[in-house]
């Protein structure tokens, strides 16, 4: 597995307009898209992330591959704000 984050700082509006299109975020997801979440930090509000699970970094690549913005990209883009991309392999991972 995968995991996608892009982060960035936002103002209080900005964090508002970034819930609100998160929340419009429909399917269909792109093949190997397992799971998405937005975060706040606890402790700086300022600090927003997506996080995306893949099944694997073949699924990543051809998303990124397709030519299209990846949803989360225009999602902050709609925030008014540009976010850094890291891209993490999952050592291991614990169900529930």
């Amino acid at each position: 597995m995968i995991i996608t984050r892009l982060k960035a700082r936002l103002t209080p509006e900005q964090a508002t307009r970034l819930k609100a299109s998160y929340a419009l975020t429909k399917g269909p997801f792109p093949p190997g898209f397992i799971e998405s979440f937005l975060v706040e930090g606890q402790d700086d509000p300022s600090d927003w992330r997506i996080l995306t699970v893949w099944e694997s970094q073949e699924a990543v690549d051809a998303m990124r591959a397709s030519g299209q913005t990846p949803r989360g990209v225009q999602i902050f883009r709609e925030a008014g704000v540009e976010p850094e991309l890291k891209i993490l392999n999952v050592a291991n991972h614990l169900p529930q």
